[in-house]
């Protein structure tokens, strides 16, 4: 869901936020925290807000601190949004065993989530040398994305596994899998290569 281009942006609820997040536009994610600022939201969304400001202003590291943060005053279903905005930047900074400590804490039981989830598992066993382990979950996820009709979760789920076959060294999977992303990303909307929270 966009918000619209108006002088007081609405308050958004978790999904909003996350949709907007995941799509890494710029303009939308100024539109978030001025909407935060102004508005009367949860706790973990004006966190989130924040976080988001921060990584506008080239932050990363502060960034993580404030989702982090946001995380841990979450109930679900805030919770399981804002690990799965908070997963791709630990990856890309190397964090690798934060992201799982972050990503096994909880069950995660938002079922759009659920194949995000598993593409993350995938990474995280490929990252760790477990072959067997990535396929395994890397099938689970394209398995559930054949029932998903939400480009959003097909282009960021497809984004992991492609990543994950990187990490296993399966170039031709990687590349299936990377173009397949690339395509629902454009579906949704969404620019490729802008930020650390769309994979």
């Amino acid at each position: 869901m966009h918000l619209g281009l108006v002088d007081d942006p609405p308050a958004i609820d978790i999904e909003q936020l996350w949709e907007i997040a995941a799509r890494g536009q710029r303009d939308e994610l100024q539109r978030v925290h001025r909407g935060a600022a102004r508005h009367r939201v949860s706790e973990p969304i004006a966190l989130a807000a924040r976080a988001l400001d921060a990584l506008l202003r080239g932050d990363v590291a502060g960034c993580a601190l404030l989702m982090k943060r946001a995380i841990r005053v979450a109930q679900p279903p805030e919770r399981e949004y804002l690990i799965d905005l908070l997963f791709p930047m630990l990856i890309n900074r190397g964090d690798f065993a934060e992201a799982r400590a972050w990503l096994t804490r909880w069950e995660v039981k938002v079922e759009r989530l659920i194949p995000l989830f598993a593409g993350s598992r995938a990474m995280l066993a490929a990252a760790s040398g477990d072959a067997a382990e990535s396929r395994r979950h890397s099938i689970e996820a394209v398995r559930m994305l054949d029932a998903v009709d939400d480009a959003l979760v097909c282009g960021r789920a497809l984004s992991r596994v492609a990543i994950a076959a990187y990490y296993r060294s399966d170039y031709h999977e990687a590349c299936e899998r990377s173009l397949q992303s690339a395509n629902w990303h454009e579906r949704a909307g969404s620019p490729r290569a802008i930020s650390v929270i769309t994979c």
